[in-house]
């Protein structure tokens, strides 16, 4: 992990410790109503745009993976070609020398 990510989680958690101290009343009663008042409107308000981001970013995503399985289908088809012309030029060579062979012995 790097620097910036591990500051950016130990910020957060922080954050969050002290919305939970609020929300059980450790700093007084009346902040523990705004907190959890606050709270609800974060989560009401959060769960939005957590849709509306999801909503956003799927499609995206979806068609990332769909443009990357058909590079890969192509490779893969590129290289079963590359190895069935590879086999077929190795068979036709062994023929040859069998060929060769055959004929070394008849003149034998």
């Amino acid at each position: 992990m790097s620097n910036k990510k591990i500051i950016g989680i130990t910020i957060g958690s922080v954050v969050l410790y002290t919305f939970f101290l609020f929300c059980i009343g450790l700093f007084g009663t009346a902040l523990q109503n705004y907190a959890i008042t606050g709270g609800f409107y974060a989560l009401k308000y959060g769960s939005v745009l957590l849709g509306f981001f999801i909503t956003g970013y799927m499609p995206y995503r979806i068609n990332k993976a769909m443009i990357k399985r058909k590079e890969l289908k192509y490779q893969l088809e590129s290289e079963r070609k590359i190895q069935a012309a590879a086999q077929a030029e190795k068979e036709k060579q062994e023929k040859i020398l069998e060929q060769m062979y055959i004929k070394n012995e008849d003149a034998i």
